[in-house]
């Protein structure tokens, strides 16, 4: 609807939040302004698309002592103009334990081609065409009922983790 989405949230949390703080960040994940913001949290809960951003948020939780909640979801098409399979993933990361790369939950060889694709574009091209990038996810589709429900459970997850009434 060409607005951000984060702007969207921010917008509709603050209208019904008991004050907290919200701050819409439009920017990437190395961007200095959202590592000094990101480095202020309690928690963060990482809805990145790339296994870079995921990567990132690993080395911010650990270096920061944040924990992360990484909420994955993946879409795959049936070649047909449908979708064959739909899940997701809550990955609670503590500071000072395993991390989303440990998981294989991200792999390096899809971090150095996600970043060769911002800082080589043409070298990027020139590997995918030639076959050289194996298994990069290109621009995917977003379901909004898998979304909320993927979101949905890392809030209960979340909660559970404060609160004491899992026993």
């Amino acid at each position: 609807v060409g607005k951000f989405k984060v702007k969207v949230i921010a917008k509709a949390f603050k209208k019904h939040t008991l004050g907290a703080k919200v701050i819409a960040l439009t920017t990437t994940t190395n961007d200095s302004r959202t590592i000094r913001e990101l480095s202020q949290c309690d928690v963060i809960f990482g809805c990145v698309d790339t296994h870079s951003g995921r990567a990132f948020l690993d080395s911010l939780c650990n270096y920061y002592l944040i924990p992360v909640f990484d909420i994955g979801v993946k879409l795959v098409a049936d070649g047909l103009g449908g979708i064959s399979d739909c899940c997701y993933s809550i990955n609670y990361i503590k500071p000072g334990y395993s991390t989303l790369l440990s998981r294989n939950v991200i792999n390096q060889a899809t971090i150095e081609s996600e970043d060769l694709k911002y800082s080589d574009p043409e070298e990027y091209n020139n590997r995918l065409s030639e076959k050289y990038i194996k298994g990069v996810n290109e621009d995917s589709p977003a379901v909004i009922s898998i979304n909320t429900m993927a979101a949905s459970t890392a809030i209960n997850d979340f909660l559970a983790r404060i609160h004491s009434f899992r026993n």
